[in-house]
């Protein structure tokens, strides 16, 4: 039983991790300088974002707050391959503080991104992104 067990555990800890290959998205707000995101999103079959920072001329946002930022966690996300949409909500999981939506078109060589970020429901920033 015991021998079981650690090989179960040796496994889970040698397995691969889905969130070993990461790729980026980053965004800028479309005449506002001080509007920025930065988004890290695991490889799986499925949007798996796993790190971010978004700012906004009134207030920060990221996974992991410093003092005077706020904190968030992805509350649900899709995406496939004209769009991206992302909430953002408060680790308890009451309000959407923050969301995304993006269209994508793609070209022979280039991938076009762009759409809305939205703060609090109540402002709304145009955006321009790539992946990275």
């Amino acid at each position: 039983m015991i021998a079981k067990r650690l090989a179960l555990i040796a496994s889970l800890i040698l397995m691969p991790s889905i969130a070993n290959a990461t790729a980026s998205l980053e965004c800028s707000g479309t005449g506002d300088e001080d509007v920025s995101l930065l988004l890290t999103l695991g490889t799986a079959p499925v949007l798996a974002v796993v790190g971010g920072r978004i700012d906004t001329p009134t207030e920060s946002f990221a996974f992991i707050a410093n003092a005077g930022e706020t904190e968030i966690i992805v509350g649900q996300g899709f995406t496939d391959e004209g769009t991206l949409s992302v909430d953002f909500v408060d680790p308890n999981v009451e309000t959407i503080l923050v969301s995304l939506r993006l269209v994508r078109a793609r070209g022979d060589k280039e991938l076009a991104e762009a759409g809305v970020l939205t703060i609090r429901q109540t402002e709304a920033f145009a955006v321009n992104c790539f992946s990275g």
